[in-house]
């Protein structure tokens, strides 16, 4: 399996930065990919908790659903698989502290 990463640096400490991307309804103010984002399930973002995403890619509009399968505040969370097809699943973050220059 072929992987791809990516690494921002954001002058702000983890906690700060997990306050915003684990509220996964404000996912459209963090991703660019990312149009809309609701929970489906009653329970409040972390562990098991599933939520729909509406992306960008390409010249289209994808519909996912996704369920939390990992949350470890304030280091990050990952999604398992997309129900859609085709589809990875993907680590949006991974947070670590690091000294700026």
């Amino acid at each position: 399996m072929s992987v791809a990463e990516s690494e921002v640096l954001i002058a702000a400490p983890p906690e700060e930065v997990w306050a915003l991307i684990s509220d996964l309804e404000r996912g459209p103010e963090w991703s660019v990919v990312t149009l809309e984002c609701r929970l489906t399930s009653d329970r409040p973002p972390g562990l098991g908790c599933t939520y729909r995403s509406v992306s960008r890619f390409a010249a289209s509009k994808i519909s996912t659903e996704h369920e939390i399968v990992e949350w470890v505040p304030p280091g990050g969370w990952s999604p398992g698989a997309s129900k859609a097809q085709g589809l990875p699943s993907y680590r949006p973050a991974n947070l670590r502290e690091r000294e700026l220059c």
